[in-house]
């Protein structure tokens, strides 16, 4: 029992899992406790000394984390933007597991962390970007946003505009891509959008215009014909108008003078027989 108990000063904590290093101490401890018990008996001391062998035995040692954490050295520096988002997000996922398997004590576990680390940095897909020295036409797109230009709100459904200046916006937005396919969809929408704008109706002013069917029978100045004068009631003197010379029936001043020159002309007519 007392070789197996010289045993441990050779063994080092740091080298084994906590939890057996745990059970060795405890079964270790015992051990010393018998050795030091005079009254000990040989079965007590063959059991305590197979306990102590079992529990020497039963030692794991720690992970080896070298290759783990080379692993998860070796992500450092990728960046987000250089990939697509489904990679990306698979990558995040098995580096969070290997951080993880940092703390465990099962060398099993820290080996499958390691291989799904180091496949899901294999499988990262690079985003595609427009080679060097290759433009991206936007001169659809400004021609686009440039017949814009006059439009008023005014003049279109409120609905119509409204889809036109979100197709704008996004037309603006995009001027500033270096994707081709997505100003191009960008120009197409704005063009779509101007061409569904709706016209709002005008209002129906009437029929009616200033100046007919004024009370009193007033005559439009524009019918006249030069040198008519329109007289109170609605007659007109001068020019074919009827109504300016030949008293109207019912004024008694006018009937007198028409009887007088009527009574004028008898009497010139007699005197003019009499003189044949």
């Amino acid at each position: 029992l007392q070789a197996e108990v010289d045993k441990s000063a050779s063994l080092v904590e740091s080298d084994y899992t906590a939890s057996t290093w745990a059970d060795y101490q405890k079964a270790l401890e015992i051990a010393k406790a018998v050795l030091a018990h005079d009254g000990a008996t040989q079965d007590a001391v063959n059991i305590t000394l197979s306990e102590l062998i079992a529990a020497r035995e039963a030692l794991a040692a720690m992970p080896n984390y070298d290759k783990l954490q080379a692993a998860i050295d070796g992500t450092e520096g990728l960046v987000e933007s250089d990939y697509t988002a489904e990679s990306w997000a698979a990558l995040q996922q098995a580096l969070a597991e290997a951080q993880q398997a940092l703390a465990s004590e099962d060398q099993k576990v820290v080996d499958e962390a390691e291989a799904a680390l180091n496949a899901a940095v294999k499988a990262l897909v690079e985003v595609q970007q427009p080679e060097p020295g290759t433009d991206v036409d936007t001169s659809k797109l400004e021609a686009a946003i440039a017949g814009t230009e006059g439009l008023k709100a005014d003049d279109y459904t409120a609905e119509s505009w409204a889809a036109f200046q979100e197709a704008l916006d996004a037309a603006r937005a995009a001027l500033g891509s270096d994707d081709q396919a997505e100003v191009d969809k960008a120009a197409a929408a704005l063009t779509d959008a101007i061409e569904a704008l709706v016209e709002v109706e005008p209002s129906d002013p009437g029929t009616d215009e200033p100046g007919t069917d004024e009370p009193g029978g007033t005559t439009d100045p524009d019918d006249q014909k030069p040198g008519d004068t329109t007289k109170p009631g609605g007659s007109t003197t001068g020019g074919s108008t009827s109504g300016g010379n030949l008293a109207q029936t019912g004024d008694p001043t006018s009937m007198v003078a028409v009887l007088a020159t009527a009574l004028a002309g008898a009497g010139a007519l007699v005197a003019s027989r009499r003189r044949r």
